[in-house]
């Protein structure tokens, strides 16, 4: 069976992570997307929400030391570093 791409068209990857904050994928990733086994497939789709809390921890830690106050009521924003084509 084959696996569909966990694309939402969000394509912005963020500056620390290198992980696209829609699908969190690396670029690298969602280049072979097409070439990648099945199992590859859901491996990285597996780790799906390991990618998400690694993101949001970037980003808090982020404007958390921007802002000056490490400590913030408020869930990190995402600014778009690059665009990616399709």
């Amino acid at each position: 069976m084959a696996v569909n791409s966990p694309c939402i068209d969000v394509c912005n990857l963020d500056g620390k992570t290198r992980l696209c904050v829609g699908c969190f994928r690396t670029l690298e990733e969602i280049r072979g997307w097409m070439k990648m086994t099945d199992h590859r497939r859901h491996q990285l789709i597996s780790d799906r929400s390991r990618r998400q809390a690694k993101l949001m921890r970037e980003r808090w830690t982020i404007e958390g030391r921007l802002s000056g106050d490490n400590i913030s009521n408020n869930p990190p924003s995402y600014a778009p570093v690059s665009v990616l084509s399709a």
